[in-house]
């Protein structure tokens, strides 16, 4: 089985000079103890995540055995203890060293994220433990209870390390991902990420993923993905609100259900004219063949802002249900 994990996704190289640099050293350690002593100390399965950790990273690397350890937990948690050593031809460069750990660290949080999923038979975890932390629930909480307010609190811990450490990375919804600058992910990204934990929002989850990932490997169809997303947003909520005809032909149409008046205008007009503007200015033209024409590019910066420009208007569509 093929895994989406971290080295996969970040071709950039991290070197640091002479030897590896303290904070990181730091922040790898912390994470074991996050992991070990929160993350899995009310999880009844972790050591199949242990196990099912261990092996999916150690396929993706072409590895039998990831490093010592008489169970699959001693190597995982020895892996993010153990110092970084040049002459040590399993740890690789520093590169390789890191980005193994960092997708160690993100297969486990993963794995506790989905049995938890599974287990409260809910996909919005963000507001599960908003309601528990708040003592709606008696103050006896059960074993699932307790081990969903131990992965909230492990993946705000690990997101402050990171910062921290000047680690421009955050965890969301099963992947660590690259933090383009502190005030988007605090006042779009995050908020983000949170409304779209949810099942029903899991096509906007991936697309989004998808949208950030081929925008941090500099490439064109970052907009493509992150529009997607918005489009996956428009239509889901038409669905949900009996407006959808079946006579739609694309994104243009939705947005029509979502800003006409014998619908109670779900949007306004100038809100609807400037998503169609997005679609037809940025997406359309590299939905089809350039064919003798200049094929359609953009910068970084560009890029960046088409993404988060989507998460924005993502955002506020869903906070109007």
């Amino acid at each position: 089985m093929l895994t989406d994990i971290f080295h996969k996704r970040y071709h950039r190289r991290f070197l640091f000079g002479d030897g590896f640099p303290n904070e990181l050293r730091k922040l790898l350690n912390q994470a074991g103890q996050i992991i070990a002593q929160d993350l899995f100390t009310a999880v009844s399965v972790k050591d199949k995540i242990y196990k099912d950790s261990h092996d999916r990273l150690a396929r993706e690397y072409g590895i039998g055995i990831l490093g010592e350890g008489k169970t699959d937990e001693e190597i995982c948690l020895r892996l993010l203890f153990e110092n970084y050593d040049l002459w040590n031809n399993r740890h690789g460069d520093q590169d390789y060293f890191l980005k193994m750990r960092l997708g160690l660290i993100e297969l486990l949080f993963r794995g506790a994220e989905e049995y938890l999923r599974k287990e409260y038979k809910s996909n919005d975890l963000g507001m599960i433990a908003s309601i528990l932390s708040k003592q709606t629930f008696p103050k006896s909480k059960s074993t699932i209870e307790i081990a969903l307010l131990k992965f909230i609190t492990s993946v705000d811990e690990l997101n402050a390390r990171f910062h921290e450490a000047n680690c421009p990375f955050t965890y969301h919804n099963g992947y660590i991902q690259l933090v383009e600058d502190e005030l988007t992910d605090k006042e779009i990204e995050e908020p983000f990420w949170r409304l779209v934990s949810d099942e029903k929002w899991k096509n906007v989850d991936y697309e989004m993923k998808e949208a950030i990932d081929r925008r941090d490997a500099g490439k064109e169809d970052a907009v493509t993905y992150a529009l997607q997303a918005l489009e996956s947003t428009i239509k889901i909520i038409s669905d949900e609100k009996g407006w959808t005809t079946g006579r739609e032909k694309g994104a243009l149409n939705y947005i029509d259900n979502l800003v006409r008046s014998s619908n109670g205008r779900y949007i306004d007009v100038w809100e609807a004219d400037a998503m169609k503007h997005l679609f037809s200015t940025l997406r359309n033209p590299r939905s089809h063949g350039a064919g003798s024409g200049q094929r359609p590019e953009s910068h970084e910066q560009q890029r960046i802002w088409a993404i988060e420009s989507c998460m924005s208007w993502i955002k506020s569509l869903i906070n109007r249900k």
